[in-house]
């Protein structure tokens, strides 16, 4: 190495040998420098180049050229060493751009694998969203019908209840044609007993016996009139017609009160102590427990309504999620969210609101 540093001067052997001019200047230097005088210089100049005439430089050539030689061998051992240690980083940074490439591939792989898991994801989540929505359409169809239902059901309950009133009234209103009927009869049965003769009438076509009917066939409402033996609505009212029973007598008799001729149905009741009024009340309790069998119904069939209301939300809300969070390795996520466009309804503004029912009645109050 100091040779590759301070190069040294060769001198040919077998001729005259002198030093260079830097060589002189340097010891000429050296010289001054330990105090020597110019000509103890020149002194040990001659001596210099004595020791030279007689000096083996072959032998020192070969030394410096084996110590060249050598530090070039040290300088080699160097360089392959370092070129082994260069080709060792470089396989192991192969190796680890191998590992790489493999973690890449695999990591490429997985990503499509979830993107095509998140595009299945996200077409089962816009079918449901799909059939969310029909369901929500069919919901709010049927949850209109059902309102028109419980309107058309409230209806009928009120219909129920006016047919009700309307049953009392005539129920009372019998009542009140009976006891009236009944003092008719009586009436007549005392003008009979006080000696009067009773001329008996015979039934004509032209005009039937009174019948007191309670309910027509269709149930529909109607008033039981009473009326007099001459037919009329009013006891002091006279009829100016003739009739057919005496229409031919020899004797004309002066018209007088009789008893009003009954049904051959309601004859048996009033021989067996069955009176037109418990008749009457008979028809109503009918009526009044077909009235509560009705209210009845209604009531179940409001609950029942309220029930598949409380259903549908739930099956609204479970069927309604709002987003998917896909996530299949630490270092990758998958945030999925639902976007809902304005034109897909997913409230309940088809729905019938509390508000918009009619209002229970204290019937339907209490039956539940």
């Amino acid at each position: 190495m100091n040779g590759l540093n301070h190069p040294t001067v060769l001198i040919p052997v077998g001729k005259e040998r002198e030093l260079p001019e830097q060589a002189v200047m340097v010891l000429r230097a050296l010289w001054a420098r330990l105090g020597y005088q110019a000509n103890s210089f020149v002194e040990m100049q001659v001596e210099i180049a004595k020791e030279l005439v007689h000096a083996d430089f072959a032998k020192f050539e070969r030394e410096m050229l084996c110590n060249e030689v050598n530090s070039l061998r040290q300088e080699l051992d160097l360089i392959r060493a370092d070129r082994n240690e260069q080709i060792r980083k470089a396989e192991v940074a192969q190796a680890k751009l191998a590992e790489v490439i493999d973690s890449e591939q695999r990591t490429f792989h997985a990503l499509v694998a979830e993107r095509e898991i998140a595009k299945r994801a996200i077409e089962q989540a816009e079918k449901g969203v799909h059939q969310v929505v029909m369901a929500k359409e069919k919901e709010a169809v049927r949850a209109g019908a059902m309102s028109e239902e419980i309107h058309r059901l409230e209806k009928e309950r009120l219909a129920a209840v006016l047919y009700a009133r309307t049953a009392e009234e005539q129920a009372a209103m019998a009542n009140i044609t009976a006891k009236t009927a009944a003092a008719v009869a009586m009436s007549a049965v005392q003008n009979s007993q006080a000696g009067t003769p009773r001329v008996a009438y015979a039934s004509s076509p032209a005009r039937s016996p009174a019948i007191l009917p309670l309910a027509n066939p269709m149930n529909q409402p109607h008033c039981v009139r009473p009326t007099t033996p001459s037919g009329s609505l009013h006891p002091n009212h006279r009829s100016s017609t003739p009739r057919s029973g005496l229409a031919g007598s020899p004797h004309p008799v002066s018209p007088r009160p009789r008893t009003p001729r009954l049904s051959s149905p309601m004859a048996r009741l009033s021989t067996n102590n069955w009176s037109e009024t418990d008749e009457a009340i008979l028809q109503s309790k009918i009526r009044e427990r077909t009235i509560e069998a009705e209210e009845d119904r209604l009531a179940a069939e409001v609950a029942r309504l309220a029930e598949d209301r409380i259903k549908l939300r739930f099956d609204r809300d479970r069927l309604a999620p709002p987003c998917i969070i896909l996530q299949r390795s630490p270092t990758t996520t998958f945030e999925i969210d639902l976007i809902m466009s304005p034109h897909i309804p997913l409230h309940d503004s088809h729905l019938p609101s509390s508000s918009q029912l009619p209002p229970p009645s204290h019937a339907f109050i209490s039956s539940f």
